[in-house]
């Protein structure tokens, strides 16, 4: 099956303007001076911290020892495209992306995404297929480790889909806030 379109036919490669969206997420939060002093900072003397001991040295082997965990426990059937975020400017990645995709593979692990009409590119950590989705988490729902450690069955609840908030029948939409630590939010 091929996909409807393909946008590296479009598009073979991406321009020195293309951004990643993680590089937008200052804007998102509302913090536009963080890109402002990445692209202007030096000239007015501003530079990054280099600390020896910063939190990004720590937290970043950190995170490729989770990933890499969680993706061994969890998805482990999951076909990889990309071995670094570099490979997300490439567009037999991206092709490849699409090839899988193309043939329904229910978990690919750093596929290589472009939207050429924004400029973005970018290596998520996975794409996954709804119906894989579906059946992990209902898997996990219906098993729960007890306290001695034995596997205990539960019920689990019916299927549910996600949906934005004004389909949910007015009985079980909640507040917006629980009234104190560790309490659920009550029912409107």
């Amino acid at each position: 099956m091929q996909p409807p379109i393909d946008p590296t036919t479009l598009v073979t490669e991406i321009g020195s303007n293309w951004v990643t969206p993680t590089k937008l997420r200052p804007l998102f939060q509302d913090d536009p001076v963080v890109v402002w002093l990445e692209i202007h900072g030096a000239a007015f003397g501003f530079y990054p911290n280099q600390p020896e001991y910063g939190l990004t040295k720590i937290l970043e082997p950190k995170g490729r020892e989770f990933e890499a965990a969680w993706m061994a426990r969890i998805a482990p059937e999951a076909q990889r495209v990309c071995v670094h975020a570099g490979e997300g400017r490439l567009a037999e990645r991206v092709q490849e992306t699409i090839r899988l995709m193309a043939q329904c593979v229910p978990v690919i692990a750093q596929p290589a995404l472009w939207w050429p009409q924004e400029e973005l590119y970018g290596v998520p950590d996975l794409i996954a297929l709804a119906s894989w989705v579906q059946e992990w988490l209902l898997t996990c729902l219906s098993t729960t480790i007890s306290p001695s450690g034995a596997n205990a069955t539960i019920a689990s609840p019916a299927p549910a889909r996600v949906s934005d908030p004004g389909s949910i029948p007015t009985s079980r939409r909640t507040t917006g806030a629980a009234t104190s630590a560790g309490q659920r939010p009550r029912p409107r």
